[in-house]
């Protein structure tokens, strides 16, 4: 202990006692007036561990127990590949000590690496990339001979190739998935941040097209005229009799005709309602006019 203009220093200071929880505190023993000694600091509460798993234990005096770190041999990497286990629970022997090795490192002075055989790793990789590929290649060729389809026009000939080229560069990485050096590794992870890169980017092209062409659908119906006259409805009901280079099955046919002739009755009915309406207008009318001849020729028989 060093007292230096009023400031105590303890370096070196060392407590033995058993394992437990303490509360520490500094008393002055052998001076003749303690009262004129102020300590100005609260107790300090201190933790005392028992001895961990791989050190050694001695009984010190009263019992109470000291911790040591067993010591191997020079040769022995402790911290790098290997660790020292005590031989002895209670006795330092460097002659009997283990000299252990840590995960990934075998040898006497565990100075060799362990490498994983991933033959077995490459072979399920290779074949989910060569059934991707296959697959994604299928595709492409369907694609190509049924371009003219209307279900691919509509999402784009282009756009799906440029999706299934994408994804064959993504599976394209597996084939160098277990890497042994950097160029494997650079490898792999450029095949998977351009396919990737390129596949999200198409889908969001694709769905951002979509939105915007099916967005606020109330105001491209407002700029179309709503107005038809009989004659337009009837060209719209004959439209699929008239247009025969539409390829549709029978089935479909025969559902526009009964459509058309249901729509072609409606129209029929609505007309007649408004020449019966006009009719019975018309007749109220000429009632009108008999009532006031009717009257007029009674005023003149009062008159006269």
């Amino acid at each position: 202990m060093i007292i230096i203009v009023g400031i105590c220093e303890l370096k070196n200071l060392k407590i033995f006692a058993i394992p437990d929880r303490y509360i520490l505190k500094v008393i002055v023993d052998g001076y003749h007036d303690t009262n004129q000694i102020k300590i100005n600091y609260d107790p300090i509460e201190i933790e005392i561990k028992d001895c961990e798993k791989d050190q050694v234990k001695y009984l010190y005096r009263n019992n109470i127990p000291t911790c040591e770190n067993p010591i191997c041999r020079e040769s022995c990497p402790v911290g790098i590949s290997a660790k020292c286990e005590p031989f002895y629970k209670s006795k330092n022997d460097i002659k009997l000590n283990k000299c252990v090795c840590l995960s990934g490192f075998e040898g006497e002075n565990c100075n060799q690496k362990i490498f994983l055989d991933y033959s077995t790793l490459d072979i399920i990789n290779i074949g989910i990339a060569t059934i991707a590929l296959l697959i994604l290649i299928i595709f492409i060729l369907f694609i190509t001979i049924n371009h003219k389809k209307s279900i691919i026009e509509d999402i784009g000939f282009f756009k799906l190739i440029i999706m299934a080229l994408s994804l064959m560069v993504y599976y394209s990485s597996y084939i160098f998935s277990t890497y042994k050096n950097f160029i494997s590794a650079a490898i792999t992870v450029f095949l998977k941040h351009i396919g990737l890169g390129f596949f999200i980017s198409s889908l969001y092209f694709i769905t951002t097209i979509n939105y915007e062409i099916g967005s606020n659908p109330k105001s491209s119906m407002e700029n179309t005229s709503t107005y038809f006259n009989i004659n337009k409805m009837y060209e719209m009901t004959d439209y699929s009799e008239r247009d025969n280079n539409v390829d549709v099955d029978n089935h479909n046919i025969y559902k526009e005709k009964n459509i058309s002739i249901i729509l072609r009755k409606k129209i029929e009915k609505s007309i007649n309602v408004k020449t019966s309406l006009e009719e019975v207008k018309r007749s109220s009318d000429h009632n009108k006019s008999n009532m006031c001849g009717i009257n007029d020729f009674m005023g003149f028989r009062s008159k006269r």
